[in-house]
Order: structure tokens, then sequence, then C-alpha cells
């Protein structure tokens, strides 16, 4: 299934980088920063205990894969956040009013994202200091700020919420149950969202000659003569998925693809790509099938091992990156926030 446009919006990493700048007008702005370091609110509470039930609540032969299997399936595939010294997550309030943490699929996208956002922060605080101090300057008839004024304006302007930044490193499983109760959850406000990096979007909207792509959508790549290979021939190396051994691997990245197309078959051309998409997959993977006399057809037993061969592919980076997050970073805490206006 390809994934779906949406009409007037940039693509979800390009708004990040729009929401991460703060209001320089305003005079209190770094007041739109805040800590809600307490409890765990009710919705929140619910969210999590959502989370934790999605995948071992539905009976194994409702789908073709069952909860269990696929979250082992997800399991294996780190995702990256945006978290401080404590692991508590940045929220994004973005433009449609919504408060959103984001898991990226990608390392390196998580680390841009982070450089983005300490440089808008602190080209915003620049230009909110020197707004403030003008002002100062041109009521006081001064050319100078006396220490008092200096420290009110310092005081005034606040500093960067991202210079101590970590990123840490959370499941796809965890992500992806977030992601989906949140959305259709009383999840007290807030969002979780899976991200692909911009130029994983950005292939997929060639590919599928799109000029946008809706919002929350996770780009896969594969090739239809690619199906059914043996695990072992895979990198990174994925655990069987069927009877026979064999898996059919889905990728993250486009080019990751082509180059573990090319190294198992060099003297074969490079075949058409196709884009599917990461939460329909999954929909597909745990829809109920329905039996005629409690028997299935021929065609519902392939489409059942078909799914049931799915492998996720992570970029080649991820295991190590993850072992890195894992080594030096603070854990995500579910339950507190920092809501980045």
């Amino acid at each position: 299934m390809a994934p779906q446009a949406s009409k007037n919006q940039e693509n979800e990493l390009g708004r990040i980088v729009n929401e991460v700048n703060v209001e320089v007008n305003r005079r209190n702005w770094v007041k739109g920063i805040a800590s809600s370091a307490s409890a765990m609110t009710c919705g929140q509470f619910l969210l999590l205990q959502s989370a934790e039930a999605t995948f071992t609540t539905s009976k194994p032969e409702d789908g073709a894969v069952s909860p269990g299997d696929l979250a082992n399936k997800l399991r294996a595939i780190p995702t990256f956040s945006l978290v401080d010294p404590d692991g508590v997550p940045f929220f994004v309030f973005g433009e449609d009013a919504k408060v959103t943490s984001y898991f990226f699929i990608d390392y390196d996208e998580a680390a841009r994202i982070l450089e983005v956002a300490k440089t808008s922060s602190d080209k915003a605080i620049k230009e909110a200091y020197d707004g403030l101090k003008n002002k100062v300057l041109a009521k006081t008839k001064q050319t100078k700020l006396t220490k008092e004024e200096e420290n009110a304006i310092r005081q005034e302007v606040g500093s960067n919420p991202w210079v101590n930044a970590k990123i840490t490193t959370v499941p796809l499983d965890t992500a992806v149950t977030l992601a989906t109760k949140a959305s259709s959850s009383k999840s007290g406000g807030i969002h979780f969202q899976v991200a692909a990096s911009s130029q994983d979007i950005e292939d997929a909207m060639n590919l599928e000659g799109l000029e946008d792509m809706a919002e929350g959508k996770v780009p896969l790549f594969y090739f239809e003569s690619f199906e059914k290979v043996s695990p072992s021939s895979l990198k990174p190396k994925v655990p069987p998925s069927t009877l026979d051994g064999l898996v059919t691997p889905l990728y993250f990245t486009k080019s990751q693809l082509i180059q573990e197309y090319q190294s198992m078959y060099p003297d074969k051309p490079v075949p058409q790509l196709k884009t599917t998409e990461l939460f329909a997959t999954l929909t597909q993977m745990v829809k109920p099938i329905s039996l005629k006399n409690n028997k299935e057809t021929k065609k519902q037993k392939e489409d059942k091992e078909d799914l049931q061969s799915i492998v996720f592919i992570p970029p080649l980076s991820s295991a190590r990156k993850a072992e890195e997050c894992q080594a030096n970073s603070p854990s995500y805490k579910i339950g507190q926030s920092i809501i980045v206006l």
C-alpha cells in the first residue's frame, strides 16, 4: 500500500524544524518551556497501560501474525528520541496544537533535528536579547546596559532548552504502540509519532509521484522479486519468520535495499522499486482473517504465509547507535515532559 498524500502540509520533519523556533517577540517566551515533572496524569497512566497491553490482548488466531510475534519483530528495531539528561522527553507544540514526542527511525535524523533545534533556539535567544536590549537603551538614553539591566534581560530571555539534550533509544514496538494508542485514546493531550528521515520520505514521494506525504506515515521499500530470501544473507541478520526459514524483507531506507540487492545479485539489474507504509503493513499483519466454515482458503493461506514472512530491516547503523545510547544516555521516561512552543 503506497503512502497517502495530504494537502497543504510539509513533510513532518520539515515541520519540526519550524516548530522548534521560539516566538522572539514574546517577552516571556521562556515560560513556554514547561517541565511537567510531576506524577503521571490519569490519561498518561491509561495510555501506558494500554501500550503495555496492545500486543497481548488479541487472540493469536485473529490475524496472520499474532500480537506477540509482531511485537518481537518490532522490538528488535531501535528508534531514537530527544530527551533531557534525566530522560524526560521533549514534546513539540505544533501548528496543529498537538503536543508531540517523536521517535526517529534513523539516528542521524534525530541528531540532525537536535542540531537544528539548538541552532534555532540560539538564534531566537540572541534576537530576543538584542530586541530587549535595544528597547532598554532607547528608553533610558544610555549606550550601555547596567549590570542589573543585563541580568534582568538574561533572566527574561532564558536559556536554550536543547543545550543539554540527549538522544536515547526506544524499541519500535513501544514507539508504535504509543503512537497508535495516543491517537485513539484519552492520552491527556499528548501525542507520539514515529518519524522517518527526510531523505526516506523524499525517496518515497518521488517513487509514488507525490508532492506531499501525510503526517505520521513511515515509508518502507521493497522489490517484488526480492521475496523469501535466506535471513542469514541479510545485513543486519534477522531470524527466520516462517516454517521454511525464508523471509520477505522490507527496508526503511531505499539506498540500503539497493545495496543489499546488488551484493546478493551482482550480475542482475536492479528491479523496479516498490513502496508500502509501516502502519498499513502492521494493520494487514494483525487484521482478523474471515474463515469460511472455520477453514482457510488456499489464497488466505498463501497471504497469511506472505505476511508471516515479513521482516523489517533497520538502518545499518541502528544497532550500534542503540548500544551507544544505552551506554551514554538515560532511559525514556513516560509520564514526564518538556514542552517547547
